[in-house]
C-alpha cells in the first residue's frame, strides 16, 4: 500500500475511534461482536470494514474499522437502516 494511501487509512480510523463514545463501541460490541465481517459485507457491501478479513469479528474488527463502517452499525442499532436480517 502507498505510505500516502496507508496514512489515509490510519487517519480514518483514528477519526472512528473519536467519533464513537464508549457507550457506542460497548452497544456495537454487545450488538454485533461475534459477527463475522463477511457476514456484515453481505449486509452493508464489499466496502464494509475495508482491510479487515472476512474470518473477523466485529470484536476484533472494531478498531480497525473506518468511519463510514462504524457509522452504519450504529444506524443499523437504533433503526435508521434498510431492511437486512443483520
Amino acid at each position: 500500500m502507498p505510505l500516502s494511501l496507508e496514512r489515509s487509512a490510519i487517519v480514518s480510523r483514528q477519526a472512528a475511534a473519536r467519533v464513537l463514545s464508549e457507550g457506542q463501541t460497548e452497544e456495537i460490541r454487545r450488538a454485533f461482536g461475534a459477527t463475522k465481517i463477511f457476514d456484515l459485507r453481505q449486509a452493508f457491501g464489499v466496502d464494509f470494514a475495508h482491510g479487515a478479513a472476512d474470518e473477523l469479528t466485529v470484536n476484533d474488527a472494531l478498531p480497525l474499522m473506518d468511519e463510514h463502517s462504524t457509522a452504519m452499525l450504529v444506524r443499523r442499532l437504533h433503526g435508521r437502516a434498510g431492511s437486512g436480517s443483520i
